[in-house]
């Protein structure tokens, strides 16, 4: 009964602080053990339980999982890639409709080889350097009316030079100012000079420069050698120049637009023995 009495009177006295020194502890061995259980259990309260922290909202469909938005773009950037990305559809589709296409230099080769083995001749081939029309016919000359000496391509430029300066009333209607552009000119005035000075110049280039030689030429020819002269072409009937003339087989020379870069070309037709 006393040791109940002395807990409630233990109990009712008031707590002392917490930073207060212990109390000394006194009396009789079993006075002091009660001191003790009374101490502890009036010790400090127990610090409260934390509480948990707040569960992560689930991200909305709207929003990135992590980091702040990204910047939309522009409506005129949108605007802008879907015609840019159109238009690289244009330019793909256009390569692949090309790369259908058959190649003009190839088609050009294989009609004028089908006209070859129709006329049982093979193509020679002579260099593209300016001189292949008279390069071509030298070369016609050579097979298929042999001299003691051999034609070549300066002879057949100076011949045809001759003819022309000879004939201009037949010649000057055909000659172009685009075609005078290639010949050297008497004098500043080039603008200013009188057609005869200007098929003079002409005629001069055809002799002494690497100017291409056209159908002018390849007539002056014919009548300088009285033989008809044939050019096979792609595309079109072999085009017959000087057919009156009967004495000698024509000579025979392939036409050629899509073989060099350079444009127009001309070859020699050897006879297949």
């Amino acid at each position: 009964m006393r040791k109940k009495a002395r807990a409630k009177a233990a109990a009712a006295k008031p707590l002392p602080p917490a930073d207060a020194p212990a109390p000394a502890l006194v009396g009789t061995d079993d006075d002091i053990a009660d001191q003790l259980f009374a101490a502890l259990d009036s010790g400090p309260a127990p610090d409260p339980a934390p509480a948990p922290a707040p569960a992560p909202a689930p991200p909305s469909a709207s929003s990135p999982p992590h980091g702040p938005a990204a910047p939309r773009p522009s409506r005129q950037k949108a605007r802008l890639a879907r015609r840019e990305q159109q238009q690289q559809q244009l330019r793909d589709s256009a390569a692949a409709e090309a790369a259908l296409l058959p190649d003009p230099a190839a088609a050009e080769a294989a009609d004028i080889a089908a006209q070859c083995a129709q006329l049982n001749v093979a193509l020679h081939h002579v260099p593209p350097d300016g001189h292949c029309l008279y390069a071509a016919l030298a070369d016609q000359l050579n097979i298929r009316q042999p001299a003691p000496q051999p034609y070549s391509a300066s002879q057949l430029r100076a011949a045809a030079a001759r003819y022309m300066r000879a004939h201009p009333d037949d010649f000057m209607p055909f000659i172009s100012d685009l075609d005078v552009l290639a010949a050297p000119l008497p004098s500043p005035d080039a603008p200013s000079a009188n057609p005869t000075d200007k098929y003079a110049c002409y005629c001069d280039a055809v002799e002494h420069s690497a100017l291409w030689g056209g159908q002018p030429e390849i007539l002056a020819l014919s009548h300088v050698f009285r033989t008809p002269i044939h050019i096979v072409q792609s595309a079109s009937p072999v085009l017959p120049i000087g057919d009156h003339y009967t004495d000698h087989p024509p000579l025979l020379v392939s036409y050629h637009l899509k073989m060099y870069g350079l444009g127009e070309h001309y070859n020699s037709l050897r006879p297949i023995s």
